[in-house]
């Protein structure tokens, strides 16, 4: 008769092996099902707009934000700077500028525009009938938004 000499090691290593790959399974199963979903953060007002992309394609988008937030936020000359979406009437894209940001003309309503410098990853999200937004600033030539 046939004598098992590992004792039992072959059924533990086999277990083991087993619970490590349930493991990775599991864990991995949520890395990918969120992949496409874009996620409109609710912002404390909502801002409407018509942006208009590179291509000329237009949309209304509803609950705008920046990165997030409910203010433009860049580079003015050395300085820093946050400008709230109270202020503004207008935003146009002009060029892609050097170390990958680009120039926004920032027209506001009741001061003279001011040039600012994006980051051109960075990204507009809202919400339009159809479905939710994102579009990096890079893609953009025009936001207008709508009293």
């Amino acid at each position: 008769m046939y004598k098992n000499s590992d004792n039992g090691k072959t059924k533990k290593k086999g277990s083991l092996i087993c619970w490590i790959l349930m493991f990775f399974i599991i864990s991995g199963m949520g890395a990918f099902e969120n992949r496409n979903v874009i996620e409109i953060p609710e912002p404390e007002k909502n801002y409407s707009v018509t942006v208009i992309d590179q291509t000329d394609k237009s949309v209304r988008l509803n609950s705008l934000t920046f990165d997030g937030k409910t203010f433009l936020t860049g580079r003015f000359g050395l300085s820093e700077v946050a400008v709230s979406f109270e202020k503004i009437k207008t935003i146009f894209f002009l060029k892609l500028k050097q170390n990958n940001h680009i120039l926004a003309k920032v027209v506001l309503k009741k001061e003279k525009n001011v040039d600012i410098s994006l980051k051109n990853k960075s990204f507009f999200l809202g919400v339009a009938s159809f479905g939710n937004v994102k579009i990096k600033v890079k893609d953009i030539k025009k936001i207008s938004f709508i009293k």
